[in-house]
């Protein structure tokens, strides 16, 4: 199984998120990444959210860019 997401990001992003998962409470997948949203800047941050939102990851690698297609 795969996901792909088309679309182009906004010229001043702040963050962005895709959520996949049974409902809003049930989130097997957290995908935000955060151009510059409270500390992070050019991070993205997985996670899950089962119960309670679970321990989160954080990866340097960041290849969006503003007004980019992606």
């Amino acid at each position: 199984m795969h996901l792909t997401v088309i679309g182009v990001i906004k010229p001043d992003p702040v963050r962005f998120s895709i959520n996949v998962g049974h409902s809003e409470s049930d989130i097997g997948m957290h995908f935000n990444p955060r151009f510059n949203y409270s500390v992070d800047r050019n991070t993205i941050i997985m996670n899950s959210l089962k119960g309670g939102w679970q321990e989160e990851v954080k990866d340097s690698n960041f290849p969006f860019h503003a007004g980019q297609g992606v």
